[in-house]
């Protein structure tokens, strides 16, 4: 190649570089696949609007702990929820946008009336504000694909996996569902009380496990009982409960690192006679149980452990 075609390409090369460089026409933006952007950590108040749900509810940072309010009801959230939110909330991802148009905003249920609406602030300034909408989950290729939309503009994006799913949580689920968390090793003594009975059974010290009247008991049978008490949830909760008068039954616990024992009390519900609404010292929450649910397996005769 001689020095006349170099320099024909020299010129060539250099016309193409000033015409991009002044009449740059349409140029393709990159796509951002991080639609929400959030730093966590300074997040201390959310909003969630569930779907179906015409009542929001909160959950706020208190030092170390979140609190869950809605309707009146304020108590502790569980911690592994909260965190899971927020995890998700950094999880969101997409590569596609499905739609531009309001138009569309039903049709993929995005829109006030039947998204889930999730608001993220920290220090009074919102950090995110989304929807989220319809969810699908194919079954030939086991993926699912979820539609948000952001509160600042009409665009509906297409995330996959399972993230956006954590964000249209119920306020039960925030809710702390524990009644008797402890060591089994711990527990020494455990009293029960029901109309017309109550019995106790103790830990000796050299570890034979008696009745109050001194009768040894099945020691296999109380650390079968001991295992169930180590994590003990409710799932139903009795919000319209309001305790009043004295329970009917009542489980004591008392052990070593237990300077204030532990309690279960159940009360007979006015919803039918086998219903009973209990409460934990563990938890200032009132839970439903039916006869065969929490009260059996909390609340047991003297022949049981015989």
């Amino acid at each position: 190649m001689n020095n006349k075609i170099l320099g024909i390409v020299f010129v060539v090369l250099v016309g193409i570089f000033l015409l991009s460089k002044f009449f740059p026409g349409k140029r393709v933006r990159s796509f951002d696949p991080e639609i929400v952007k959030v730093d966590t950590s300074l997040v201390d108040d959310i909003s969630i609007k569930p779907k179906g749900d015409s009542i929001s509810f909160s959950l706020k940072r208190n030092g170390a702990d979140w609190m869950a309010s809605r309707a009146g009801i304020s108590t502790k959230a569980a911690p592994q929820m909260v965190s899971s939110l927020l995890k998700n909330l950094q999880l969101i991802r997409t590569d596609r946008i499905t739609a531009k148009k309001e138009e569309r905003w039903e049709e993929y249920e995005v829109d006030p009336a039947t998204a889930s609406h999730v608001v993220a602030k920290g220090g009074g300034k919102t950090l995110a504000d989304l929807y989220v909408g319809r969810f699908n989950f194919n079954q030939q290729t086991r993926s699912a694909t979820s539609y948000i939309r952001l509160a600042s503009g009409p665009e509906i994006y297409a995330v996959d996996g399972l993230a956006s799913m954590g964000l249209s949580q119920a306020f039960s689920n925030f809710r702390n569902k524990t009644l008797l968390k402890l060591n089994k090793a711990d527990v020494t003594a455990l009293d029960f009380s029901s109309p017309g009975s109550s019995f106790q059974i103790r830990k000796s010290a050299n570890g034979q496990w008696l009745a109050g009247d001194g009768s040894t008991v099945d020691s296999a049978k109380v650390a079968q009982f001991l295992a169930t008490l180590e994590n003990v949830s409710g799932s139903d909760f009795a919000d319209g409960f309001n305790g009043d008068g004295p329970p009917s039954h009542t489980l004591k616990i008392q052990g070593n690192n237990m300077p204030q024992g532990a309690e279960v009390a159940f009360y007979q519900s006015p919803i039918a006679p086998a219903n009973f609404a209990l409460r934990s010292s563990m938890n200032e929450a009132y839970f439903a149980s039916d006869s065969t649910g929490l009260f059996q397996r909390l609340m047991k005769n003297l022949d049981y452990f015989q």
